[in-house]
């Protein structure tokens, strides 16, 4: 695909930002952000893709430059509020409320990625409050996470964030690949038989 558009693997901007502690990955400050695994049509309102802030987070701009708010809030894909558009998810809402909410959600964090992301970037704003949001079955992502060696060895995520991780992933290895269909279907197996073998 990426072929027939004219386009290279060095043309496609890398999003993702691979720390060597948790949270172990985020979007990269100041980019256009997508949702990668959602493809499905959801309506006119949902917001496939954003741009991040100075810090690589889903918020207004200006709130990133902040010394202090009233809370910040961590989790995954709830917490993101994917699929809204910045000014309309629930901690912009706190914001414009007079509440300035500082938003550390990404989409497929697990709880160890949650407590990272609050050390690594939410303490800086010096919250009152911090707010924990989560999807059903958020506490699953743990065990990928329970030995931070492999998580940099082998840079495998969870949900969403590793869906962005895995295209990344493809749009490198495509430009070199000679049956490429062929490659992606292996690709696509190794990487199911590694989830069904791990779980």
């Amino acid at each position: 695909m990426l072929k027939a558009r004219g386009l290279r693997s060095q043309d496609v901007q890398d999003i993702l930002e691979h720390l060597q502690e948790s949270p172990w990955v985020k979007f990269r400050p100041n980019v256009r952000a997508r949702s990668m695994g959602y493809l499905t049509d959801r309506g006119d309102r949902y917001a496939f893709d954003w741009l991040t802030d100075s810090l690589g987070f889903k918020n207004e701009p200006p709130l990133a430059h902040l010394t202090e708010v009233t809370a910040v809030a961590i989790g995954d894909s709830f917490v993101e509020a994917m699929g809204a558009p910045i000014p309309h998810q629930w901690t912009s809402l706190l914001t414009q409320a007079g509440f300035p909410t500082y938003n550390l959600g990404v989409q497929g964090y697990a709880p160890q990625q949650m407590v990272g992301a609050l050390r690594r970037y939410g303490l800086r704003f010096q919250p009152r409050i911090v707010l924990f949001g989560y999807t059903p079955g958020f506490e699953g992502r743990s065990r990928a996470f329970s030995d931070p060696s492999k998580v940099v060895a082998t840079r495998r995520y969870q949900g969403g964030i590793e869906a962005s991780n895995q295209y990344l992933n493809e749009v490198r290895k495509i430009e070199y690949r000679i049956f490429p269909a062929l490659n992606a279907i292996l690709t696509a197996t190794e990487t199911r038989t590694s989830d069904i073998l791990r779980d």
